[in-house]
């Protein structure tokens, strides 16, 4: 209920991790699935989990999400095009700001989903 300030630079943090990282959540769900987002604080850290239970990301592919040379462009759930380039950018964003990502994601039939955790410095 409290105000949470991270300290990240906001168009970096709006623009590049957050929009991007909403966009493949929406892009790799079905239609009338959920998207959860939350933040939470504690000591000196903020918690932001973007979490889908869209079709998740193959483990040969989750290996290589984050490294812009390797091929990683797949079709969205409605048939959307993409580069590849997208988590690529959002890890050079969270590196810029000091902050850190951790990615879990299943294809299981009943349990699939990819969840995105970042980890930022409170701003004090």
């Amino acid at each position: 209920d409290q105000p949470v300030y991270i300290l990240a630079d906001k168009i970096s943090l709006q623009t590049n991790i957050i929009n991007n990282l909403l966009s493949n959540a929406i892009k790799f769900s079905n239609k009338d699935s959920h998207i959860r987002c939350s933040v939470s604080s504690k000591d000196d850290k903020v918690r932001i989990e973007i979490k889908d239970k869209g079709i998740g990301i193959p483990i040969g592919l989750m290996k290589q999400i984050f490294d812009a040379d390797s091929h990683t462009s797949r079709k969205g759930t409605d048939n959307e095009a993409g580069t590849g380039f997208g988590l690529p950018i959002v890890k050079m964003f969270v590196n810029y700001n000091n902050a850190t990502i951790e990615v879990s994601s299943t294809t299981e039939e009943e349990n699939h989903g990819t969840s995105f955790i970042l980890h930022f410095q409170q701003a004090q």
